[in-house]
């Protein structure tokens, strides 16, 4: 255990020439954990983020990514915990939308407590403890892939944490690397 409310994680982290155990701190909240294993050094040791992808076409809106996200986030099989959301399309035009974060970072210049910021692996957070609540960023988000629940003070966001992606039994949501 490292200091209060935080462990410390050994991974394999590829360096330019070598092939190093690197330590890296996480914070007390498990998200953390999450997306510092999905990111990665490049041949020039610049830190590579795996984001999530989809693939509407083949979604077959069984809900499974959403139960695997809530799981990791808030520890319940709750899809509306979840920051990631299947919405079948209205009409004519069958089949399902998915709404994840892709961490532009359009939603950091919105929040006047600067509770949003982009971590050292590429994703774009939410410091839960700077976060009032005011949820301008959920109607601001161009992807529409920030949520509210009555249960949870701040907006549920996309973690990169790839329970979603190992979840989804068609291949449907996946992972892509981000320069």
């Amino acid at each position: 255990m490292g200091p209060e409310g935080s462990f410390f994680i050994v991974c394999k982290l590829k360096k330019e020439k070598s092939d190093k155990c690197s330590i890296i701190l996480i914070d007390r909240v498990f998200k953390n954990f999450c997306t510092g294993l999905l990111s990665r050094l490049n041949g020039k040791g610049e830190i590579v983020m795996k984001i999530v992808k989809s693939r509407p076409d083949l979604c077959t809106g069984c809900g499974a990514c959403m139960i695997a996200c809530s799981k990791v986030l808030y520890k319940v099989e709750d899809p509306d915990k979840s920051a990631i959301r299947i919405k079948e399309r209205p009409g004519a035009e069958s089949g399902y939308d998915i709404f994840v974060c892709n961490h532009c970072g359009k939603c950091i210049s919105i929040c006047s407590v600067e509770a949003i910021y982009k971590a050292k692996n590429g994703a774009v957070r939410i410091d839960a403890e700077k976060c009032v609540g005011c949820y301008m960023c959920v109607g601001f988000c161009p992807e529409q892939a920030m949520f509210v629940h009555k249960d949870i003070n701040e907006p549920i966001k996309c973690i990169a944490c790839g329970a979603c992606v190992r979840a989804c039994p068609t291949g449907a949501i996946y992972f892509e690397e981000q320069d």
